[in-house]
């Protein structure tokens, strides 16, 4: 079961309109409980719900359970789902993926999601990148100091590490990074989100075997909205 709002973003002060209003203007938050190993949870952002079933291309973001380990993300595409989903990539000049997470910072600055944001010009058509025996949102594992950095998330193997970041003193904990996030396209293949990890918590704080629940904060870009 997840618990959600759906609601249109507010705008910002005064100095008159945006000539390049941002089309990503509808705020959803998916809070996911985390399935068991080997089942999945799939979510609508349009409809801002989860879906019965993980078929079509009415999803954009599936949740995989793992055993003893953290869950997986999928977009709708390739080995994933039927829909026109993706993850959008930074590349290199000779073509290859440079970056898939970004600081949030950079994200807020994409008002169109087919659109570049520094020269106003449509993305090219390799700049979504749909899934392919796995998904490109699960970044492989790296080390800040002494902990793992899994981009949406850091694993802390210290508990004291983990309380002076503000989360449970325990080893293992999961903690969420929200200034990094990521760029998806949806199912439908016309609608957008920029998306981030706000919160992992746990049923038991004092158990990280309990059961997880993911917060997940999207400012979708919609059809007609």
């Amino acid at each position: 079961m997840a618990l959600l709002a759906l609601t249109l973003a507010g705008c910002g002060g005064g100095g008159g309109p945006d000539p390049f209003p941002s089309h990503f203007n509808t705020e959803v938050v998916w809070q996911a409980d985390i399935p068991a190993a080997g089942q999945s949870t799939c979510f609508d952002f349009d409809a801002g719900s989860e879906v019965p079933t993980c078929l079509g291309n009415a999803w954009d973001l599936k949740i995989t359970g793992r055993q003893d380990e953290a869950p997986m993300l999928f977009t709708n595409s390739g080995s994933s789902g039927t829909g026109q989903g993706g993850v959008y990539v930074r590349r290199a000049a000779n073509g290859t993926i440079q970056q898939v997470l970004m600081k949030w910072f950079h994200l807020e600055q994409w008002k169109d999601g087919a659109t570049n944001p520094a020269n106003r010009e449509p993305l090219p058509a390799d700049a979504y990148v749909a899934d392919a025996n796995g998904s490109l949102l699960n970044v492989p594992a790296t080390l800040r100091g002494l902990d793992e950095d899994h981009g949406w998330f850091i694993k802390y193997t210290d508990a004291s590490r983990a309380q002076a970041a503000g989360f449970a003193p325990l080893a293992g904990v999961l903690g969420a990074d929200p200034e990094r996030g990521a760029l998806i396209r949806g199912g439908e293949g016309n609608n957008y989100a920029r998306m981030r990890l706000k919160r992992v918590s746990y049923q038991d704080p004092k158990n990280l075997n309990s059961a997880q629940r993911w917060t997940i904060q999207f400012y979708a870009q919609l059809p007609g909205r």
